[in-house]
């Protein structure tokens, strides 16, 4: 089959989660036999997926229906996956108008809904500070003006978008069944028929061996994009506070892997509380640090998956998380391969974190059964899902 990715930006490995997910579902998909194409409208092709995509190219008006149709006449595209961008499965279904055999596919990569927490006030102000010209900081000064009347316009409008996402395609694509409602709910979709689950698969190729176990050490480590408030850092920093006080894990450290626009206000966090044994390494490969390390910890208000999760486990490393999305249920198994906190439960989570750092027998036993966990989400397997839906619906 010839199949087209499409993304608003630019499919990478190295780049952020919807697009490394691209990357990693493609390559499956190329060592299966099919061939895959990429349109995307943002971002530098930089060659490092020269080798998975038999063409690429950049449209920056994707509701040019017009080019769409004649480029998936050129390549001859049996499947069409759009990869979380629901504006743009309308515009896929008019260019394939005549190209009846051509099946559209909507890939939500998220927790339905997740985009309201997203769009804030914080946000609006971020944009008017990084505004680069005169015009634009004057367009953001009118955005803030009016951000309650755009909130509210935007919390109309995004659940009817979704709608219309659902009924132009013929499968969405979430990944976790707890994510089915939440749709049919958020959207007002009251028939379930078109909705398909598939997992992401692993970052990474290999999944450790218990014999990992023999270099770790004793380090607590954070992979997240340096940003309030999804991503919570500021609760992790709190919890690491609260550990710290305790003689017992004097001996621990926290290494925090990533950057974003609030890592500066981290860092000043950790300085002002004067929090023992944090360290911030900014944007790295995770790996090396994975390797050594004994406990993942995640506070993330929503995640669409939780890519860090899944690496963590593939590298014996015991994860936390706060009960906060869905899919977290269909990744860690509670009190057998990591640890599921109640939202909001600071305390919980800082005596569960203690438990991991004192009890070696237990933390690496979890870490054990987090090796086989995370053989479910392998690129073979969950590749053979992908192939089986679009050869077969």
């Amino acid at each position: 089959m010839n199949i087209l990715f499409s993304n608003i930006f630019y499919v990478s490995p190295t780049q952020g989660g919807t697009e490394r997910v691209t990357f990693s579902v493609g390559s499956s998909l190329k060592k299966l036999g099919h061939t895959i194409y990429s349109i995307y409208s943002q971002g530098i092709d930089n060659g490092d997926a020269n080798d998975l995509f038999h063409d690429s190219r950049k449209l920056r008006d994707l509701t040019d229906t017009a080019t769409l149709s004649s480029l998936l006449k050129l390549w001859q595209i049996d499947a069409v996956i759009v990869q979380g961008a629901y504006a743009q499965v309308k515009w896929y279904r008019k260019a394939m108008q005549d190209i009846p055999s051509c099946k559209l596919y909507f890939a939500h990569h998220f927790e339905p809904g997740w985009e309201l927490h997203e769009f804030t006030f914080v946000s609006y102000w971020r944009n008017l500070l990084s505004a680069k010209s005169l015009r634009g900081y004057c367009v953001m000064i009118a955005h803030i003006l009016l951000y309650p009347y755009e909130r509210r316009r935007y919390i109309r409008q995004l659940p009817r978008w979704y709608k219309e996402a659902y009924d132009n395609a013929d499968k969405v694509i979430l990944l976790c069944k707890g994510f089915i409602s939440q749709y049919m709910k958020f959207a007002c979709v009251d028939n379930p028929t078109k909705f398909v689950v598939i997992p992401n698969m692993l970052s990474f190729d290999k999944i450790e061996s218990p014999d990992r176990l023999k270099y770790k050490k004793n380090h607590v480590i954070i992979v997240s994009r340096m940003t309030e408030p999804p991503k919570r850092i500021s609760l992790a920093l709190k919890i690491w506070e609260e550990c710290m006080k305790d003689p017992q894990v004097a001996g621990w450290k926290l290494y925090i892997i990533g950057e974003g626009e609030d890592l500066l206000k981290y860092q000043q966090t950790v300085k002002a509380r004067q929090l023992p044994n944090v360290t911030f390494l900014g944007r790295q490969d995770p790996i090396p640090f994975y390797q050594v390390a004994s406990i993942f910890i995640m506070t993330s208000l929503s995640e669409g998956w939780g890519l860090t999760l899944t690496e963590s486990m593939q590298n014996a490393v015991v994860p936390l998380a706060f009960d906060t999305y869905a899919t977290l249920h269909d990744i860690i198994t509670d009190k057998k391969d990591g640890y599921i906190i109640p939202e909001g439960d600071i305390n919980g989570y800082v005596r569960k974190l203690k438990h991991l750092m004192l009890d070696s027998e237990d933390r690496n036993r979890m870490a054990i059964e987090g090796l086989e966990s995370a053989k479910r989400f392998t690129a073979k397997k969950v590749g053979q899902i992908w192939d089986f839906l679009l050869t077969n619906q």
